[in-house]
C-alpha cells in the first residue's frame, strides 16, 4: 500500500509537469505588469490551489496549478504563535487537519505533526506548508492572490520583498479608496494591494477616490445598479477590471458554477470579468480557450489543455456540477466553428436563426465585436 501511495503521487507529478519545465513560459506567465495590460481576455484564479485533487492550500494544490495555463492561484494565511505564516484559510485547523484549535495557539513546530485532510475527510500524507515555502515554489511561475492579509500588509510585504517575489503577488483587503491609493503608491517595488468590494460598498465613491485597476467584486445578488450596463461600461472607460468569484451565491449574485457551471461563468463574462476565481480551474481554463477567451499554452512541453476530456457532468460535496454547453466529441451539431473571415450576419444566414438568437445563445460575443477563427459558437 505504502509503494502504491508513492507511485500514485509520482504519477500526478508526471501528469501535471510537463509544466514544471519554467524555462519554457516566455510570455504565457502572467506577472503583475501583464496583468493590468489591455486585452480582451479573461484570466483564471485557482480558489485554495487545484483543491479538487489534493488537500486545499496544499504545496501541491498550488504547485498542480503551474503550467497548466492558470493565471492566479489563490491562498489563506494565517499566523502562528511564534510569528509565522502558514497557508490555512480557518483560524483553527479542525477542519483541515487531524488536529484541533486555534492556529495562534501552536508554534509552526507544533503545527507540522499534524496532516491536511483532502476531500471526503479523508487523511493526506500532506503537511501545512509555509508561505514562504510556496512564494519560493511559485516565483517567476505564477501570479499569487494572498487572501486572509488584512491587516499584515506591512508584515507580508516585508517577507514578499526578502523573497523578492513583488512582481508576482497580489495582497487584498478592505478599506477606504484613499488608503489603497496610498498604498499602491508606495515604492513596494511593484506589490498590488487588491481592494475588496461588495454591493453593500459605497462603491461609487471609492472608485471615483481611487481609480484602482483592479477590485474583487462580492455580489449579494445580480439586480442592484453595480450589475447594470451603465455602471460596467463606466468602469471600462475608466480602465477599472473586475474579479469575480463563482464560489457560491452570496458573493456571485446568485451564478454559482456548483449549480451550472457554463451559465455561471457565461453571466460573468458577459458583465466584463477579467478575473474569474473558481474551484474548477482546469475547466475553466478549457472552456475559455474554447471561446478565444483565454491564450493557450501550446509551447512544447506544456501541458497541453485540449487533452482535458470534455466532461457534461462531474459531482463535488454530492451536488450536481452542470458542464453541458461544452462541445461533445461526438455531437458538434449544436456549434458551429468559426472559418476566415466569417461574420455573426453569415452565421445566421448559413443556420437560419437571427443575429440576435446567436447573441442571446452565446453571452461572451458583444455587438460588433470580432469572432475569432476556431471559436466554437453554440447556434442551436
Amino acid at each position: 500500500m505504502k509503494n502504491t501511495r508513492y507511485l500514485s503521487i509520482l504519477l500526478l507529478f508526471t501528469f501535471f509537469n510537463v509544466g514544471l519545465n519554467y524555462s519554457l513560459y516566455g510570455q504565457n506567465v502572467i506577472t503583475l505588469n501583464r496583468l493590468f495590460q489591455n486585452n480582451n481576455k479573461v484570466l483564471v484564479a485557482a480558489h485554495r490551489g487545484n483543491w479538487n485533487e489534493f488537500p486545499e492550500n496544499s504545496i501541491l494544490a498550488i504547485q498542480s496549478c503551474i503550467g497548466t495555463g492558470i493565471d492566479i492561484v489563490e491562498i489563506d494565511v494565517q499566523r502562528t504563535k511564534d510569528g509565522a505564516y502558514i497557508l490555512m484559510h480557518d483560524a483553527k485547523i479542525d477542519r483541515t487537519t487531524n488536529g484541533k484549535g486555534k492556529v495562534s495557539d501552536y508554534t509552526l513546530k507544533e503545527l507540522q505533526r499534524f496532516k491536511l485532510r483532502g476531500k471526503g475527510d479523508t487523511l493526506s500524507e500532506y503537511r501545512i506548508p509555509t508561505l514562504d515555502t510556496i512564494l519560493k515554489i511559485t516565483k517567476d511561475k505564477i501570479v499569487v492572490n494572498i487572501d486572509k492579509s488584512s491587516g499584515r500588509f506591512n508584515e507580508l510585504t516585508n517577507l514578499i520583498d526578502s523573497l523578492g517575489c513583488n512582481q508576482y503577488v497580489l495582497l487584498k483587503g478592505n478599506g477606504k479608496g484613499e488608503y489603497f491609493k496610498n498604498l499602491n503608491n508606495q515604492d513596494t517595488n511593484s506589490i498590488y494591494y487588491m481592494p475588496i468590494l461588495s454591493t453593500k460598498s459605497n462603491v461609487d465613491s471609492f472608485i471615483l477616490s481611487y481609480q484602482t485597476p483592479l477590485f474583487e467584486f462580492l455580489l449579494a445578488n445580480d439586480t442592484s445598479i453595480y450589475s447594470s450596463p451603465a455602471f460596467l461600461d463606466s468602469l471600462k472607460k475608466m480602465n477599472v477590471k473586475i474579479w469575480y468569484n463563482a464560489l457560491f451565491n452570496s458573493i456571485s449574485g446568485g451564478h454559482t458554477e456548483s449549480i451550472d457551471a457554463i451559465n455561471s461563468w457565461n453571466w460573468f463574462i458577459k458583465h466584463n470579468a477579467y478575473v474569474i476565481q473558481t474551484d474548477y480551474p482546469f475547466h475553466l481554463v478549457n472552456y475559455l480557450n474554447r471561446l478565444g477567451l483565454h491564450e493557450r499554452l501550446n509551447k512544447e512541453g506544456l501541458f497541453d489543455l485540449s487533452s482535458l476530456p470534455l466532461i457534461d457532468t462531474i459531482r463535488t460535496n454530492e451536488k450536481q456540477v452542470i458542464f453541458d454547453h461544452t462541445v461533445k466529441k461526438n455531437d458538434t451539431s449544436n456549434y458551429h466553428e468559426v472559418t476566415s473571415k466569417e461574420t455573426i450576419y453569415n452565421i445566421s444566414r448559413k443556420y437560419h436563426i437571427t443575429t440576435k438568437e446567436i447573441y442571446r445563445l452565446n453571452p461572451f460575443i458583444k455587438k460588433n465585436s470580432v469572432i475569432k477563427t476556431g471559436q466554437q459558437l453554440q447556434i442551436r
